[in-house]
């Protein structure tokens, strides 16, 4: 497919010891090989359309450091779209409008921003839980707005099962792979959601998010973040730098 639409094709990725791919590789080597200041990962089960270019339009001259993401539609698509019909794009919209729902806002399955945003990442599998949470909150903490596009972009995911993984969806979100992920997350207080985002991408442009929910969640992840760094102080106390307890003199 790379070739036939003219595009670039890395196929050396770093996996780990499962032939998962390794999301720090992904991103750098995206980036390295980008020929734009902004670029995109998006989840391979999910469809894009015209909405989605001009969302990216709307965006790419803000003087600000930012991260695009938004919710997905969960559908069924149990036959092939035939991109031939010129209105393909309004002929599926139809088909989410009827039986598609809504996702939560904990899934992120895009995500755009301009290169060198997140700096050095964790060695995060891709297609297990945990990372796309993380990506925002480093987003957020780095200064950069977050910017739900989600009432701009109708990103359509492709409801499928979990027969790749030897496990299942168990695997998947609860498996070594999932624990791991969780583990390089670094607490509680980095699971961003788009609940988190600062700002909405509308008819009208951005939008600042004041919403209470917004603040009660802001409020809720600092004073996780101080607990957090409470503890590792209380730790550093208590241990020597190699870990082991200290003994009173």
């Amino acid at each position: 497919m790379a070739e036939r639409f003219g595009a670039s094709h890395v196929p050396e990725i770093s996996c780990n010891e499962f032939g998962t791919p390794l999301l720090n590789d992904v991103f750098g080597k995206a980036q390295n090989t980008a020929t734009h200041a902004l670029v995109c990962f998006a989840n391979a089960d999910i469809i894009l359309m015209q909405d989605f270019a001009r969302a990216i339009d709307a965006v790419s001259n803000l003087n600000e450091s930012f991260l695009m993401v938004g919710r997905r539609w969960n559908v069924e698509i149990n036959a092939p779209l035939d991109f031939q019909r010129d209105d393909w794009q309004e002929q599926l919209r139809t088909v989410v409008n009827q039986r598609g729902k809504c996702g939560l806002p904990y899934y992120i399955d895009y995500f755009v921003f301009r290169k060198g945003l997140f700096g050095n990442l964790p060695p995060f599998v891709i297609g297990r839980a945990g990372f796309d949470n993380w990506l925002l909150w480093r987003a957020r903490s780095s200064g950069a707005m977050i910017v739900d596009a989600s009432q701009m972009v109708m990103a359509i995911h492709q409801n499928h099962d979990y027969a790749h993984h030897p496990e299942g969806r168990d695997g998947v979100y609860l498996g070594l792979e999932a624990k791991r992920n969780r583990e390089l997350m670094g607490g509680s207080h980095h699971l961003f959601t788009l609940e988190d985002a600062t700002h909405f991408l509308t008819s009208d442009g951005l939008k600042r998010n004041l919403s209470r929910r917004y603040f009660r969640r802001k409020w809720k992840f600092i004073r996780r973040a101080l607990r957090h760094r409470w503890r590792e102080w209380r730790t550093s106390q208590t241990t020597g730098e190699n870990g082991s307890p200290l003994k009173k003199t």
